[in-house]
Formats: structure tokens, C-alpha cells, sequence
């Protein structure tokens, strides 16, 4: 039997005669001092058979799954809930007979844990294994804040709209973001650890790989897959020495970019081809608007409103222009009385024929009064003048028109003393004429005198 002392070691007690003298209190004594070694020690520990039930284990141990003592002595390891193990297990060191290492997720009492664990087989004299000593270190901790600081920076990679994609040294998947799982259709589970040539984008397994442009010292190149247009930026991932450990790639859709810069190329031709057009006066525009995609259908949009505005520039100045031959057909035909409606025009349009109809009322005006005052001299009547107010080469025709009146007036006063020529008759013409052809007269008056009274003889004009 073994009494629990003070220090807490275990001492054998009422022994029989010749016990101590066999070596076996020595051996109690050590079995003794072994359980104080493990009850004493800080870290958690526990003692197993070689069938991995549970022989006994710590105060640290207790706490640390949150068993009793009670329950944990009717434990098997088998029986713990290990969620993932990275490495060897408790039962490959009682076959290998060696110490092992190896990390754990375990769910228990406490809940779930993260623990480093060493097992180490206890050999007897012959190499067998009678006990196995576990240790372990609770790092579960540091494994919930590493995995806070992981999910924190992958939650920020996934919150970014466009394909991350991660590789180590050998172009195998270490990380992708939401967005690549997107574009490629597959988890991120199901990518990790395969080549990144899978995204099978045509400059895949190319010298226009993104990392084979890396090495080059490249840093982006382009690529085209599904219809659309993409860059990449590609640089190296580094350690805390500055060495590199792997590569990043990031993708960037520029479809909308290409497609559009291709689709205003040709549609900015047309543009200038028209507006060509219409300063060499010619206004048959070409008005077509190429069709457009998903990437270009905004670019179209702006290309028809300016179509449509050039469009109306043509109608407008072909309105001008068939107004301004209307004008033009008019006063060659005589018709001057024909006028331009100005008010199907608008701003300077509508000024310019304006200024026509108005040029045209500066002509017809004096015109008018002109034929006015002929048709008067045509029956003889030379009381009527030009008196409308004139410039130029209207204001010269005006006065010899007078002059002409003024030439006859007096003509006439010489012969019969009156300053009007009211009621000539043959005779005193017959009488004139030889004056008149003396004295010549202007060529208008000649031209109106000559058709109404055709026995004048010839004047001198």
C-alpha cells in the first residue's frame, strides 16, 4: 500500500517481511516519485496504458479539458473528439515505439482546442511499451487570433471586386478571393494546391503568363477569355529575410475599356468623315450607328444623341439652303416679290435669311419705284420723280432717272415756254426733235421714247 505524505509523495506502508529487500519498494518508490513528477508539473499531462486508457493525468490536465477526475479515469484517447490532426497520433508512437509530436483540434468540455502534443512511449527492460506519457501546450489562443488575423485580411482579399489569386514559388494555389471562385466557378477549397495554369486563360503555360512575365521583370500583361478583355499585375510575395516565397496576381476586367476605345475608333471616323462632308458642303452624311454589346452599349448612346444633333444641323442648313434657292429661282424668274419664311429657322439661321429677305427689299424698293416713275415717263408724264432715300449704285441710278426727267422738262420749256410737257402734240415735237438731236439726250429716255413714238427721228444719245 502506498500513503499519500505531506510533500506529496507516495511511501509504501505495512509491507511485508523481506518486501523492501525484492527490489520492489524501489520500484514503488520510483512509480511514486514518477506520479509526483507528473501531478507537479505546470503543463498538462496524462499517463496512459499501452491501450491508450487513461491511468492518470494532472490537476493541469483536468482543467485544461474541463473533465473530472472521475470521468477522466474512465477515458480512452480514442474516445477524445479530434476534429483535425497535422501529423502522427498517440497510437503511430505506441506502434513505432518513439516520441512523436504532432498538433490537434480537439472538441471537449471546454469546447474546442487547439493543442501541440507530445507522445512518448514507456519501455520496459525488454522494449516493450507498458505506459505512454502525453504532454500537451495549449496554443489554441494563438490559433484563434492567428485565424482572427487570416479571416481579417481574407475578408478584406474578398471584399475587393476583382480576381486575387495567390501562388507559391511552384505556381500551385496558397490563396484565390471571392471573386476568382466567381470568375473560375469553383471553390477556393477545391483550388488549393493546384496549378494555377487551371484558370486556362489563353496566355496560360504561354511566355504572356503573368508570372513567366515576372521573371522576365515584366509586371502586367493582358489576356482575353470568355469574350472579355483583362490585366494583370503580377509581383512576388516576400518573407520577413526579403526572400520570395511566392507570386500575386491581380485581375482586372477591361473589357468595357478595350471594347470601347475599339467601338469609338470607328465611330469617330464616321464622325469626321461626315463633318468633312458638310465643310466641303456636302450634307449626305453617313448616319448608320455600328450595333452595339454589353461593354459598348453607353458609348452607342453618346454616339446617337451626337448623330442626332449632327442630324440636325444637315436638315437645318438644307431648310437654309432651300430657302436661299427659293430666292434665287424667284429673282431670276422676276419674281421679286417672293420672300423667304424666316421663321422656320432659328438663331443665326434665321438671321442669315433674314439678311437675304432684306437684301432682296433693299433691291425690289428701288427697283419698284424706278419701273414706277418709267411707266410714267412711258405715257409721257414727266411730273413724277425718284425720291426715295438710296445708297450707292441705287442712289446713282435714282438720279439719272431725275436727271433724264429734269433733260426733257427743260427741252420741253425751251420750245413752249412752260416748264411742264403736258400736252405735247406732233407738230411741236416734229419741231423738237432736230433741237434734241442736236443736243442729245440720255440713253434711258432714248430707249422710252423711241418704241412709243416711232416717227422721232434717230436721236443722238
Amino acid at each position: 500500500m502506498l500513503k499519500n505524505a505531506v510533500d506529496g509523495r507516495f511511501e509504501p506502508v505495512g509491507l511485508p517481511a523481506g518486501f523492501r529487500e525484492s527490489g520492489a519498494v524501489e520500484a514503488l518508490e520510483l512509480m511514486a516519485d514518477a506520479r509526483t513528477v507528473l501531478l507537479k508539473n505546470p503543463l498538462p499531462m496524462v499517463l496512459t496504458d499501452v491501450g491508450l486508457n487513461v491511468l492518470d493525468l494532472n490537476d493541469e490536465a483536468l482543467e485544461l479539458f474541463g473533465w473530472s477526475r472521475e470521468e477522466a479515469l474512465h477515458l480512452n484517447i480514442k474516445d477524445i473528439d479530434i476534429l483535425d490532426l497535422n501529423g502522427k497520433s498517440v497510437a503511430d508512437a505506441v506502434r513505432e515505439k518513439r516520441p512523436i509530436s504532432s498538433e490537434l483540434k480537439i472538441r471537449c468540455p471546454k469546447g474546442i482546442l487547439f493543442l501541440k502534443t507530445w507522445s512518448i512511449p514507456l519501455l520496459d527492460a525488454a522494449g516493450n511499451v507498458k505506459r505512454v506519457h502525453m504532454q500537451f501546450v495549449d496554443v489554441t489562443a494563438e490559433k484563434n487570433a492567428a485565424a482572427d488575423t487570416a479571416a481579417w485580411y481574407e475578408s478584406i482579399l474578398d471584399a475587393v471586386p476583382f480576381p486575387i489569386s495567390v501562388t507559391d514559388l511552384e505556381m500551385n494555389w496558397t490563396f484565390v478571393n471571392r471573386a476568382t471562385e466567381t470568375f473560375l466557378g469553383r471553390t477556393r477549397a477545391e483550388l488549393m494546391g493546384r496549378q494555377c495554369s487551371e484558370w486556362q486563360a489563353n496566355i496560360c503555360k504561354t511566355p504572356n503568363c503573368g508570372i513567366a512575365c515576372l521573371r522576365r521583370g515584366q509586371h502586367q500583361t493582358l489576356f482575353e477569355q470568355n469574350g472579355g478583355n483583362f490585366q494583370v499585375d503580377v509581383s512576388y510575395i516576400k518573407n520577413a529575410r526579403g526572400e520570395n516565397v511566392g507570386h500575386v496576381e491581380i485581375v482586372q476586367d477591361i473589357s468595357v475599356m478595350v471594347k470601347a476605345s475599339r467601338y469609338m475608333e470607328g465611330e469617330v471616323q464616321r464622325l469626321a468623315g461626315n463633318l468633312s462632308r458638310l465643310a466641303a458642303g456636302n450634307l449626305d452624311f453617313d448616319t448608320n450607328i455600328a450595333p452595339a454589346d454589353r461593354y459598348t452599349e453607353d458609348v452607342r448612346r453618346s454616339f446617337v444623341k451626337i448623330m442626332e444633333s449632327l442630324t440636325s444641323v444637315r436638315d437645318r442648313l438644307g431648310a437654309m439652303i432651300e430657302d436661299a434657292e427659293l430666292l434665287e429661282q424667284a429673282a431670276q424668274d422676276g419674281r421679286l416679290q417672293v420672300r423667304a419664311d424666316a421663321t422656320r429657322h432659328e438663331g443665326e439661321f434665321r438671321t442669315i435669311i433674314e439678311g437675304l429677305n432684306a437684301t432682296l427689299d433693299a433691291v425690289v424698293t428701288p427697283l419698284t419705284e424706278a419701273n414706277g416713275v418709267l411707266q410714267r415717263m412711258a405715257v409721257n408724264d414727266y411730273t413724277v420723280r425718284m425720291t426715295g432715300q438710296y445708297q450707292g449704285t441705287y442712289a446713282e441710278v435714282a438720279t439719272a432717272i431725275n436727271r433724264v426727267i429734269d433733260q426733257v422738262n427743260r427741252v420741253a420749256d425751251v420750245f413752249d415756254g412752260s416748264v411742264m410737257v403736258t400736252s405735247p402734240t406732233a407738230k411741236r415735237l416734229r419741231k423738237s426733235a432736230a433741237v434734241l438731236s442736236r443736243i442729245g439726250l440720255p440713253r434711258p429716255v432714248c430707249a422710252l421714247w423711241r418704241p412709243s413714238i416711232p416717227w422721232l427721228p434717230r436721236l443722238r444719245c
